[in-house]
């Protein structure tokens, strides 16, 4: 096969994720059984477990996959990114235009380790543009972006489950003013 994967495959793992993000709809992701999702998407339990052992490794593959395509396109548009700013509403759109999948993600688990490992990608070049922008310490840098990144990871979330209620520009360009209120006091006290 060359490495490919059957189209068969691709399309059975479909119908399990959909079955698994309707059910998220409706249910936590302890509540769901195995037998359920097969039901909800016409599939046997033995095809099932040929690619899966859980309802939470369904959910695992579900969040790693949306994860690798929120990396990859911020990875294409990387050469246009030009502030922190730029950065928080091309991940805020990403998340918006995928509302139904982050509504049951964050709802389901929190979303705390799917943003954890967008915001992991970026850290290395975050440290480094405000250690070279803002002359920080190497640990005043990791130590703000560690205080950055939590905050972020929880105001997407409560953004998420308040339904998207402002607009992706109107929470980066706050998140982006606190962002760099902080950076620029701790620029200042290590002066």
């Amino acid at each position: 096969m060359g490495g490919k994967t059957d189209v068969r495959i691709l399309k059975t793992k479909g119908k399990f994720r959909r079955a698994l993000l309707d059910l998220l709809a409706v249910k936590g992701i302890g509540q769901i059984s195995v037998c359920e999702i097969c039901q909800k998407a016409g599939v046997n339990r033995n095809t099932f477990y040929a690619h899966y052992t859980s309802a939470e490794d369904l959910m695992k593959e579900v969040e790693e996959s949306f994860t690798k395509e929120l990396i990859a396109s911020i990875r294409i548009k990387g050469e246009y990114i030009t502030s922190v700013k730029s950065l928080i509403e091309i991940i805020l759109n990403l998340v918006k235009a995928n509302k139904d999948m982050c509504i049951l993600i964050f709802s389901a688990s929190g979303g705390s380790s799917l943003m954890s490992d967008i915001l992991g990608e970026i850290y290395p070049s975050a440290v480094d543009n405000w250690r070279q922008g803002t002359g920080l310490s190497q640990a005043d840098a990791e130590t703000l972006f560690q205080f950055i990144s939590g905050g972020a990871v929880y105001v997407i979330r409560e953004w998420v489950n308040s339904s998207f209620r402002e607009s992706p520009e109107a929470v980066a360009d706050r998140m982006d003013r606190m962002i760099l209120g902080a950076q620029d006091r701790l620029a200042v006290s290590s002066c």
